[in-house]
């Protein structure tokens, strides 16, 4: 990651490497495809449409990659690095041991959320708390309505087809799936898989509340296998138990982090050794007007990470540390002296006669020139 560039590690270099991990991990340009885009953010609908999910029906030859993604958060977590990764709620509930519902399967899918609560407020279901019984009841002419061009037939994040009638032949055969459980494929079933899914039975209006249940399980469910991947490198560096001890909230930020930089909270924990007061009110100034993707890109360029620990105590002896640049032409010509920082021991070195307007531009080049 670092050949052929000069440094010593005492931190810093370890958690650019991590950061860079995490960009690969949600990079289209890396191919690795364990973290991928839910329906909400391929199709631009419904809310939270920058998250992602664990990739479902993981290949065979990439489970060891799933287990040593486990085992880099587990790292991360030991060492108080925040892994910059917007995962999908349902992830973090599997492993928090929490209730998977409708809103968690809304904020990854609306359009099958629709589908579910259409189908299932016609037969007086309840999909989505536990979910309700599998018998189909009588939903009249709304239900034919809901259900007709509906097929037992659904896609799944990746795009892989799956046959959600547990009943019909097609589902036994083989690389079709268990809608309550994702299993894993080898590569020789695809045909086979693809043969199986030309003749799918559509939905019949008595199974209007059979086929929004199983549909909930596959969505909600999807990554179930390559989630226990996930955990079993977990498991390895961290005891992964205590993790029910949290809610999925509180567990995404101790191992994510917040988004959202509290400027606040690194105010506390800054040390200015150069600059009068006012130059530092115009520093806060200008930090504070970027938005969360600029000043996380600050935070990288200053401390090799995305994102601020959640309180004081998370900085431990790492203050930030704003010093004056000695560099002779800074004293020249102090308008076009870029700032320059050290990661390891989070060191930001600034040329302090420079106005506001000048400083904001340098803050900018920083943010063009940053990852």
């Amino acid at each position: 990651m670092f050949e052929g560039e000069a440094g010593e590690d005492a931190g810093g270099p370890f958690r650019s490497s991590l950061m860079f991990v995490c960009d690969d991990l949600i990079s289209n340009e890396s191919n690795l495809n364990l973290l991928i885009p839910t329906r909400n953010q391929q199709y631009k609908v419904g809310e939270q449409r920058g998250k992602y999910t664990l990739m479902p029906g993981v290949p065979l030859q990439h489970s060891e990659h799933i287990e040593f993604f486990g085992k880099f958060i587990g790292v991360g977590l030991r060492q108080q690095i925040s892994c910059p990764l917007n995962i999908t709620s349902t992830f973090w509930k599997h492993l928090t041991g929490e209730t998977l519902t409708m809103s968690d399967l809304k904020l990854m899918d609306e359009n099958s959320t629709a589908v579910i609560e259409g189908l299932d407020s016609s037969v007086g279901g309840s999909v989505g708390g536990e979910v309700g019984g599998e018998g189909g009841g009588s939903g009249g002419g709304l239900s034919s309505g809901l259900s007709s061009g509906l097929s037992w037939e659904t896609t799944m994040t990746n795009g892989t087809r799956i046959n959600l009638n547990s009943n019909s032949s097609g589902a036994s055969a083989q690389g079709t799936t268990c809608p309550r459980h994702v299993v894993t494929l080898p590569a020789s079933a695809t045909s086979s898989a693809t043969a199986a899914l030309d003749d799918v039975d559509d939905v019949d209006a008595r199974d209007n509340s059979t086929y929004a249940t199983h549909l909930f399980h596959c969505k909600v469910r999807e990554s179930t296998y390559a989630t226990a991947l996930l955990l079993r490198g977990l498991r390895a560096v961290v005891p992964a138990d205590i993790f029910r001890l949290f809610t999925w909230e509180q567990l995404e930020e101790e191992i994510c982090g917040v988004a959202t930089m509290d400027v606040d909270l690194l105010a506390r924990n800054c040390i200015f050794e150069v600059g009068d007061p006012s130059f530092q009110a115009m520093f806060w100034q200008v930090l504070r007007s970027y938005n969360p993707r600029q000043q996380a890109q600050f935070l990288r360029f200053c401390w090799a990470r995305d994102r601020l620990p959640l309180t004081d105590k998370g900085f431990r002896d790492q203050k930030l540390r704003i010093v004056e640049m000695r560099r002779r032409f800074a004293a020249t010509a102090p308008d076009i002296a870029l700032p320059e920082a050290a990661t390891c021991s989070f060191t930001y070195v600034v040329v302090v006669g420079c106005v506001l307007d000048v400083l904001d531009v340098l803050l900018f080049c920083l943010f063009c020139l940053s990852p």
